[in-house]
């Protein structure tokens, strides 16, 4: 099951019809909106080293 979570109370905000994986992490002020396409990291992503 994905993890959609609030991050200071704000919840993100995804449409019925966007796929989420299973591995998939949501949190906080984010919007995905109906039939949207593209990549949603199914693990956390690192910063530039």
């Amino acid at each position: 099951m994905a993890f959609i979570l609030p991050y200071k109370s704000v919840m993100p905000t995804i449409d019925e019809t966007v796929f989420v994986a299973e591995t998939a992490a949501i949190i906080g002020d984010v919007v995905i909106g109906a039939e949207s396409f593209g990549v949603v990291w199914l693990h956390p992503a690192r910063g530039c080293e």
